[in-house]
């Protein structure tokens, strides 16, 4: 696993927020809970946890931003289901 990069959010996340790359999935970890992941196949993005918080919100949103993805707010992120 490997430390998120915050980008012009913020300048660290201190460790709590990690990405981890397989041969199928980029998967998000925010403090150690496995959030969502993206396909590596098609580029599909699943939502892994089901709450909320605006910090895990951020670290979502930076990881969007690593993969070249649109950001998405607080409604775009509840009206996902759940995988």
């Amino acid at each position: 696993m490997t430390n998120l990069q915050a980008g012009n959010i913020q300048k660290d996340f201190y460790g709590k927020a990690k990405v981890e790359e397989n041969c199928q999935f980029i998967t998000l970890y925010s403090y150690e809970t496995a959030i969502c992941r993206v396909s590596k196949s098609n580029g599909h993005f699943v939502r892994i946890w089901g709450g909320y918080s605006a910090t895990t919100m951020r670290h979502i949103n930076a990881f969007l931003d690593t993969l070249g993805l649109d950001r998405m707010n607080k409604k775009q992120w509840e009206a996902l289901s759940v995988a």
